[in-house]
């Protein structure tokens, strides 16, 4: 993930917002959202109906570091914007978003 935000690879990015892997989806909701606020992507009709069925959705994304820790969310816990995880990715994604776009538009 952290290698095709650097390269701007914005098409993988969108294609794991239908990933089997919870986790992958989770990340790719809040990194195309914040590639759509600031404007880089277009998400699709499809997309945006996905996502906003996901921020209703009980499935649960699995959370881990090794044998220490282990929790699990669902995608409606995580991605509601009054919660920690939410804000949290929300202003990960975000910068992420924001590095990338500042180091491509430097190249350019």
């Amino acid at each position: 993930m952290e290698l095709a935000i650097k390269r701007s690879e914005h098409e993988k990015i969108r294609k794991l917002l239908f990933s089997n892997d919870t986790g992958k989806r989770y990340l790719a909701v809040v990194l195309c959202e914040a590639l759509e606020e600031q404007k880089v992507i277009k998400l699709t009709n499809l997309e945006k109906l996905y996502v906003k069925g996901l921020y209703d959705s009980e499935s649960e994304v699995s959370f881990c570091a090794g044998c220490a820790f282990f929790e699990s969310h669902s995608f409606r816990d995580l991605l509601g914007e009054h919660t920690r995880f939410g804000e949290e990715a929300r202003k990960w994604a975000f910068k992420k978003v924001s590095r990338s776009n500042s180091n491509y538009n430097h190249k350019s």
